[in-house]
């Protein structure tokens, strides 16, 4: 059994490159029976239920997500982010707390859960104060989840809610014998967070996950991976019998060699189809995102 894990493909900022197309054939010419994608395939639900759909068409394998927080913000939509949640609970390839996918290799039980998750300010810098890390901004920049998602108004509260969710799975899973793979979008161990040199992030690092939910997953022997992705790394880290992967492909303003970094700047598009480009651009914009997925894509063997 061989699992491919991908994040942050954002179709709508990459619009003139071929992600999907690019990420099916490494897919299906890496012989992979599932294809993980841990949140932020684009900001219209509709085309990241199309993409889901494609992918799983295309390169032959079972397509999983978590839905991200650009896929939950309510801008290209009349639905508000607590609609949106429901709108994916209802894709049967979206994995929210609840939901799961079963499988059986060499006689063990594996089984596949998943969400968003939140954030509690826990990879913040004991600087800041929950009430200056409620504004969401910080010398004249915020985070937009402010702008664009109602759970904002209380994310400690949202973060325990969906932790007692997660926490209640994993322990079902366990009891029942099975080994787990947890995919959410937010972080869940303060490894992957952005080093406090960086300008800003000792105060944004509060959005980006909870140092909880890596706690859950390492008092649990059965989890035995757990996907994320948001900061837009690409590393590993161990801790015990858990296995981290980070496996983000991020915006095309961000690809250079090794790691990038979060911060740059996209412009959203509607479609992930390319735009009026001259054959010669589109060559060199399908070679350039290629390099950046096999950079990116992670695999599970089992």
């Amino acid at each position: 059994m061989r699992i491919a894990c991908i994040s942050d493909l954002h179709i709508d900022i990459n619009a003139d490159y071929p992600v999907l197309d690019e990420l099916c054939k490494i897919v299906s010419e890496n012989k992979t029976d599932i294809l993980l994608v841990a949140g932020d395939i684009c900001e219209s639900c509709e085309l990241v239920s199309k993409a889901a759909e494609k992918l799983e068409k295309d390169s032959g394998a079972k397509v999983l997500y978590v839905p991200g927080n650009h896929d939950m913000w309510a801008k290209n939509t009349d639905k508000d982010s607590d609609e949106l949640y429901e709108y994916y609970r209802e894709d049967p390839r979206c994995l929210t707390t609840g939901k799961s996918y079963e499988f059986e290799v060499s006689g063990k039980k594996y089984v596949i859960l998943g969400d968003i998750g939140w954030y509690d300010y826990s990879f913040a810098s004991k600087i800041y104060s929950d009430e200056e890390l409620d504004k969401m901004s910080l010398d004249g920049r915020t985070w937009q989840d402010k702008n664009f998602n109602v759970w904002t108004r209380n994310n400690k509260g949202k973060c325990e809610e969906m932790l007692k969710n997660i926490e209640k799975d994993i322990h079902n899973f366990e009891q029942s014998g099975y080994n787990i793979i947890y995919i959410t979008h937010m972080l869940p161990i303060k490894d992957f967070d952005v080093p406090e040199t960086y300008k800003g992030w000792g105060f944004f690092n509060a959005f980006l996950g909870t140092v909880k939910l890596g706690d859950i997953f390492e008092a649990h022997e059965a989890v035995k991976f757990s996907i994320s992705g948001h900061v837009h790394f690409r590393k590993t880290a161990e801790h015990g019998h858990v296995k981290y992967l980070l496996p983000c492909l991020n915006y095309h303003t961000e690809w250079q060699d090794g790691l990038t970094i979060k911060g740059a700047k996209g412009e959203s598009k509607n479609d992930y189809t390319f735009r009026e480009l001259s054959s010669e651009q589109q060559e060199k914009n399908r070679n350039r995102v290629k390099v950046q997925l096999l950079e990116s894509v992670q695999y599970i063997d089992i």
